[in-house]
């Protein structure tokens, strides 16, 4: 009768159950790590700019007075936003005024929203062609109507949500219609 003894494999390949091992350890050891990040990248992405309200005060220069909501919506974690900074575009002009974006009465560096809150700031421009030679006609057309096609220009010098940080630049467009 023939020898029913194990046969060894030839010695190239490991054991399965030692394959099957480290990969079970691996996928263990990975698993969170890849899905902290990726709700760390979820949640820095949901940020997003409105412009609530705006007024504008005619004359020269022309004064405008916009109340902008930053929220993140849907988030999973907390989101870490340094202060940012503002840039409005009216009818292709570029207003040239960049500001930093605070809240009233506060300096904050940064601030901690969760899906729940909403950062509100307001910031002001002046349309003060004067100093563009060739850009009078800017003023007036401003001037002459009531509507204007908004762009609205807000760059997070950073966004940090868990293991996940970056700068982002969104922007709001739409024609809006002075009261």
């Amino acid at each position: 009768m023939p020898d029913l003894a194990p046969v060894k494999p030839d010695g190239r390949w490991p054991n399965k159950r030692v394959v099957f091992l480290l990969v079970g350890v691996f996928l263990v050891i990975t698993t969170p790590l890849v899905g902290y990040y990726a709700s760390s990248y979820y949640s820095a992405s949901r940020v997003t700019v409105d412009v609530v309200s705006g007024t504008r005060t005619l004359g020269n220069p022309i004064n405008y007075t916009l109340l902008i909501r930053i929220t993140v919506p849907g988030t999973i974690m907390t989101v870490k936003l340094w202060t940012p900074t503002v840039t409005l575009l009216l009818d292709s002009f570029n207003l040239g005024g960049v500001f930093p974006c605070h809240t009233s009465g506060t300096s904050a560096d940064f601030y901690q929203l969760s899906s729940s809150d909403n950062l509100t700031c307001r910031g002001y421009w002046r349309s003060s062609f004067a100093d563009y030679p060739g850009q009078p006609s800017a003023e007036a057309a401003l001037n002459q109507t009531n509507t204007n096609h908004l762009v609205l220009w807000v760059y997070f010098h950073q966004v940090e949500a868990g293991w996940y940080n970056h700068d982002m630049l969104k922007t709001d467009s739409s024609v809006w219609t002075w009261t």
